[in-house]
């Protein structure tokens, strides 16, 4: 064989180990995947809670709204994209809010304490949590809604921690509702 041929054929060997590890970790990585589905998000006496409504800012304002689709997860990733709501304080003073898990269901193949919440105003400082301890105890949010009906713009989303699918597990599916409660400060 010519030097040439040698070498075209050694960058083919090259190109196609190249393209097999490619796809070895693009397998490695949707077998670990997970979807939560199903959930609501919902607001106490003296809040109410609103879709985003994209540029125009919120949308219609009311006690409850559909939750979010988070998507194909992925242990030790950044997490899903974040579902965009409002809240608006409808009380006379600033206040604090709290949420609790509940409803929460299809996680038989998941270790719950590994399942993250993350929840912030935009921009804000970041809350988060597992899903075993948002679900029996609640946690308080790091921001503060101001009085007289101002809209808050919050952001949620969801990841996973190495080990969240239980040994043998390839994929789960879950969902929960999260449910919002305003204290005074």
């Amino acid at each position: 064989m010519h030097a040439r041929t040698l070498s075209i054929a050694r960058s083919f060997a090259i190109i196609g180990a190249t393209g097999a590890l490619i796809l070895g970790a693009t397998f490695a990585l949707e077998v670990g995947a997970t979807k939560i589905t199903g959930n609501t998000l919902t607001a106490s006496a003296g809040l109410q809670i609103a879709p985003d409504g994209g540029e125009s800012g919120a949308g219609t304002f009311g006690t409850a709204l559909s939750g979010f689709d988070f998507g194909s997860l992925v242990p030790n990733s950044n997490g899903s994209t974040h579902g965009l709501f409002w809240m608006k304080n409808t009380t006379g003073q600033d206040v604090t809010l709290s949420a609790v898990a509940t409803n929460v269901s299809g996680f038989e193949n998941m270790d719950k304490t590994k399942v993250m919440v993350h929840v912030r105003t935009t921009g804000g400082e970041i809350t988060s949590d597992n899903l075993a301890h948002l679900s029996t105890s609640g946690i308080a949010l790091a921001e503060t809604v101001p009085a007289n009906g101002n809209d808050t713009k919050f952001e949620a989303w969801v990841s996973l921690e190495m080990g969240a699918l239980n040994s043998g597990t390839v994929s789960g599916n879950g969902g929960f509702d999260l449910e919002f409660s305003a204290s005074t400060p």
